[in-house]
């Protein structure tokens, strides 16, 4: 796990927001732009607890240049699907496992909204 210093609230508000933007309807290509330090270095991912939708998990909004970040307790939307590979024993309020497969989490993130962009189309 990383020993990078996470910091959350204030300025990184604005990161986690970006989680509540994508939610209903995924549009955003990661990893993204990131509202606080304008570093394309914003990633984003849920984790449900259970297989069933509605489920009940977490999500995680974070920056990997400027180490803001947001964590909290969601009702996962139902277009997504738990990364491969992450358990949620993985997981930790701050995003340091996560960073640690950034791209892993991006190239899910990124599939999963293409696979909605081509429904919807």
């Amino acid at each position: 796990m990383s020993s990078i210093e996470w910091f959350d609230g204030g300025d990184a508000d604005a990161i986690y927001g970006l989680l509540g933007q994508e939610y209903e309807h995924p549009t955003r290509l990661l990893p993204a732009l990131c509202p606080v330090c304008g570093q394309l270095g914003v990633h984003l991912a849920f984790h449900a607890w259970y297989d069933t939708r509605p489920s009940r998990g977490g999500g995680w909004a974070w920056c990997s240049s400027c180490h803001g970040y947001g964590h909290g307790s969601w009702v996962v939307p139902v277009w997504w699907r738990n990364i491969p590979g992450v358990s949620i024993h993985d997981l930790t309020f701050s995003p340091g496992t996560l960073d640690d497969r950034a791209a892993l989490v991006d190239e899910h993130w990124n599939l999963l909204v293409n696979e909605l962009e081509r429904v919807t189309t």
